[in-house]
């Protein structure tokens, strides 16, 4: 138990700290660098507290990070507008929307021919792995996102709450 506090204490930290920064940043841009740094920090967090000889566990990928951060924000941001109205409403455009297999087999479904000719490439014969997602493929679904929905990217989570039962 004591190191499932460990890494929920961190990946708070890392999120609350994502908030701040991007709340005092001018231009998308400088959040997503954050972003992705604090994506990382997730990921490497989980890792150094679990990693113990004989366990058996394998680091977090870059996706899976991505992830856990992008869901916080979306509540902690987009619907609970924290820490205020301002600084939520200033962000919100800049969130990315938690990817996993239910979200992207539902985009691929929508467009098939966007995803064959843009993250097919990225990904082979490789099914949806959030385990497998490399920093290029995570960018590119965000990219692709940000288009459909750019002045709420988080929007597109809708396809999970409608996909995940079928």
């Amino acid at each position: 138990m004591g190191n499932r506090a460990q890494i929920t204490r961190g990946s708070v930290g890392a999120c609350l700290a994502l908030v701040t920064d991007c709340g005092q940043a001018e231009l998308p841009q400088e959040c997503d660098v954050e972003h992705l740094a604090r994506g990382f920090r997730i990921s490497g967090g989980v890792h150094e507290t679990l990693s113990y000889p004989g366990a058996g566990y394998v680091r977090e990928a870059y996706g899976q990070g991505q992830k856990s951060l992008n869901v916080f924000l979306k509540f902690y941001v987009d619907w609970a507008s924290q820490p205020d109205l301002e600084t939520s409403d200033r962000l919100r455009p800049w969130l990315h929307c938690p990817l996993d297999k239910v979200v992207m087999t539902g985009l691929r479904e929508a467009f098939p021919d966007f995803y064959r000719s843009r993250l097919r490439p990225l990904y082979g014969e490789q099914r949806f792995s959030l385990s497998q997602m490399s920093e290029d493929a995570c960018r590119e679904w965000q990219k692709w996102i940000d288009e459909l929905s750019p002045l709420k990217p988080v929007l597109v989570d809708v396809l999970w709450v409608l996909k995940r039962a079928m």
